[in-house]
């Protein structure tokens, strides 16, 4: 249904996301629809290209930019809305009312959990942890650096 027009999951949530929350700044959008600052910047240039979204620079502070929908954008969240919404009653038509509670309340903490996992991963916790700069590196990279490339190894297990 999503690539019937062009679209995808994350640029279907973003476009989503502002139709729910209005104006955002990219920092709280790519929060809010669970995708990486420089993902995000790819999928707003998708959806301004085919104008559903604006970008434009915070007047007060200028390392800002801000997101909205446009008015083609909000009208295809309007048309998109129903159908994902017949789409996800035919996939879980099969499960109870109990089952789709509980699968219901299984994904949110799934989904928690991932958040939770992400932000340790993007945050060193320790002052020991230190991430590679950008800078040409000579050696090969250290073995306890982690799969986000911090150094000192995991604060948690998978």
């Amino acid at each position: 249904m999503l690539a019937e027009v062009g679209l995808h999951w994350f640029a279907f949530s973003t476009l989503w996301c502002l139709w729910l929350e209005g104006e955002l700044e990219t920092r709280h959008l790519a929060d809010k629809t669970g995708v990486a600052k420089n993902t995000l910047s790819g999928i707003l240039n998708m959806l301004e290209k085919r104008k559903l979204v604006h970008r434009r620079v915070h007047e007060l502070e200028r390392r800002l930019v801000l997101v909205e929908l446009t008015a083609a954008g909000a009208e295809q969240v309007r048309t998109l809305v129903p159908k994902c919404s017949s789409e996800e009653a035919r996939i879980t038509s099969g499960l109870t009312p109990d089952q789709l509670r509980a699968t219901t309340v299984a994904i949110r903490a799934i989904l928690a959990t991932i958040r939770q996992l992400d932000a340790q991963m993007q945050r060193p916790s320790c002052s020991r942890c230190v991430r590679p700069g950008r800078r040409r590196q000579t050696a090969a990279p250290a073995a306890d650096a982690g799969f986000y490339g911090w150094r000192h190894g995991p604060h948690y297990a998978i």
